[in-house]
């Protein structure tokens, strides 16, 4: 069976309605996604914040305990506000975010990914640590 003229015109229309919406839909989609994991847990940042709250106090107290709690402060800010929620974000099936999340932020995963994370962060994040100097 053949298309009609007017069956023709409609198909090609939607194609052309596709092509010209496709990549505006998927960024929107995408932006959402990435969205999902800090609109799930607001309290996020805190563990970060509390940690380097410590190390304040702590610096002119002791300056090696400043040291580690702003070390410490400096990595779960990284890896649980901004890595985690990213790898959480670019994976497109809610249902296996957690799953794929906790696989890849694992310790094991973390040494094994190094420079699939870091691209990561630098494309999604706009964090290169790569090139990161005090």
């Amino acid at each position: 069976m053949s298309m009609t003229e007017d069956e023709y015109a409609y198909d090609e229309y939607m194609t052309q309605l596709y092509e010209e919406h496709k990549k505006e839909a998927i960024e929107e989609f995408t932006y959402e996604r990435l969205q999902s994991y800090y609109s799930e847990n607001k309290l996020l940042a805190k563990p970060a914040f509390d940690a380097f709250t410590e190390a304040q106090k702590l610096i002119g107290i002791n300056s090696t305990a400043g040291f580690i709690f702003a070390a410490v402060a400096m990595e779960v800010g990284l890896k649980d506000t901004l890595l985690k929620p990213i790898v959480f974000g670019l994976v497109h099936a809610t249902s296996a975010a957690s799953l794929i999340t906790n696989l890849v932020m694992s310790h094991q995963s973390m040494d094994r990914y190094k420079d699939l994370l870091l691209q990561i962060l630098r494309e999604h994040g706009d964090v290169d640590l790569h090139s990161y100097i005090t």
